[in-house]
């Protein structure tokens, strides 16, 4: 009877013999807990290149800095078209016998002005707007990430764009202080503001171009 047993186990363990042998012992770490990982498929696994990744960081942030540097611009010429509405006429010609009446030219002082007074609930909206981007463009500048192998292509460039920053937050202030009074407005400063404004947002825009390497990018297409 005992011999007659021990056949079978031999039996039955054999094709479990085989199968192991076939696939391999799978190792088993202590650092994992126990649980058993097939090396061959952790190999075949790409790692991550810090690099590239380091990379298309940078990449993102400056194009992400890009819709800041547009909404700023849009809002400064916003409030500048603002201060420099077309003159327009009100009222209607009068004849009277051989005489006409010119209309009003609807000026802040009367006749010789080129443009309409600014209207202080869209002076306002403007200023709003500006208050609210300059410090989002602010945080995407402060934050931008450069990969060790840009810094030394970055710095200067860097220095330029905080040099432009600190440019538009200095004239926003101004900004801020020609128009607090709701209609009393020195149409030609705010205009001169706003246009160091668009200035600075230009050479921010010129440097983050410069960063993300757009005229190689460029000469690469034509080729």
């Amino acid at each position: 009877m005992t011999q007659i047993i021990e056949s079978l186990a031999r039996k039955l363990l054999l094709p479990t013999l085989a199968i192991t042998l076939s696939v391999g012992v799978l190792p088993v770490s202590a650092a994992d807990g126990g649980k058993q990982t097939d090396s061959r498929i952790s190999a075949a696994q790409p790692t991550a290149n810090p690099v590239k990744t380091a990379a298309a960081t940078e990449e993102r942030q400056l194009r992400q800095m890009g819709e800041a540097i547009k909404r700023v611009r849009r809002a400064a010429g916003d409030l500048a078209s603002e201060c420099t509405q077309p003159l327009e006429m009100v009222g209607e010609i009068d004849i009277i016998g051989t005489d006409v009446i010119p209309i009003m030219p609807a000026t802040a002082e009367g006749f010789g002005n080129q443009y309409i007074p600014p209207r202080p609930k869209y002076v306002n909206l403007h200023m709003s707007q500006l208050g609210s981007l300059i410090p989002i463009l602010e945080d995407d500048i402060n934050t931008l990430t450069i990969p060790d192998q840009e810094k030394e292509f970055a710095t200067p460039l860097l220095s330029d764009v905080q040099t432009a920053l600190a440019d538009i937050k200095k004239r926003y202030t101004t900004l801020q202080g020609l128009t607090a009074k709701s209609g009393d407005y020195n149409a030609t400063n705010i205009v001169n503001e706003c246009r160091g404004i668009h200035a600075s947002t230009s050479q921010i825009d010129s440097d983050r171009k410069k960063l993300l390497h757009e005229e190689k990018k460029i000469e690469k297409e034509n080729k």
